[in-house]
């Protein structure tokens, strides 16, 4: 009966050893998500306040065609996968909060502009001169 007693605390202390160990583990993956999502709003706050060019000099130099019915977010996508800007998303967020008006037209944009310089060329319509 002793020996029966001792294997029946041998699986509880088993059961509880696993059941603290699986909590632990939970844990550390909870606060791993929790630091990442953090990191990521806070980076993501500080560019929408703080943007900065991509590049310090003109590396890369366009020129775009923005339409009437063209939204801020797909400007944003345009201009990031041509490496004007690092963020659509940003530029979208700034384009809401700033309360900018985008005017149509074709606009000459590099990626020594910060996303904010880009948003205020496109609310006042400084536009590149077409040749007549």
């Amino acid at each position: 009966m002793n020996e029966a007693k001792r294997e029946i605390d041998y699986q509880k202390w088993t059961w509880k050893v696993l059941e603290y160990t699986a909590k632990a583990v939970i844990g550390i993956i909870v606060i791993a998500f929790l630091y990442q999502g953090i990191t990521k709003g806070y980076e993501f706050g500080y560019e929408i306040f703080h943007s900065k060019p991509l590049t310090k000099q003109c590396e890369v130099s366009e020129k775009i065609e923005i339409k009437k019915n063209d939204s801020a977010f797909e400007i944003g996508r345009t201009l990031e996968e041509k490496k004007i800007i690092s963020s659509a998303a940003v530029f979208w967020a700034q384009s809401w909060l700033y309360e900018l008006e985008i005017r149509p037209g074709i606009y000459c944009v590099g990626s020594d502009m910060s996303s904010k310089d880009i948003l205020t060329m496109l609310d006042i319509g400084k536009q590149e001169k077409l040749p007549e």
